[in-house]
């Protein structure tokens, strides 16, 4: 079935390429309100000023206690840009 709907289609045009950027000082209640509850977004790069310094995904969310939401900010949960990158 879906086999004979993605024949003859590139993934690229399957996949989304932008990807949403949030403050790092946004708390990850806010982030799930309005960005995955109010958008449906699954993946955030996290700025700090024009600096992207992170990668919030719903995993890392998933993986803080739901009572800390509200005063745990995007950029202490984050996976930081750097260990990414080594």
């Amino acid at each position: 079935m879906y086999r004979d709907l993605l024949a003859g289609h590139k993934v690229s045009q399957a996949m989304s390429t932008h990807s949403a950027a949030v403050p790092a000082d946004l708390t990850i209640q806010a982030l799930v309100d309005d960005h995955i509850f109010g958008r449906g977004q699954r993946c955030f790069l996290v700025k700090r000023g024009s600096d992207t310094v992170g990668l919030m995904t719903l995993q890392r969310i998933r993986e803080v206690p739901r009572s800390e939401w509200a005063t745990m900010s995007v950029a202490e949960a984050m996976l930081p840009w750097t260990s990414r990158n080594a």
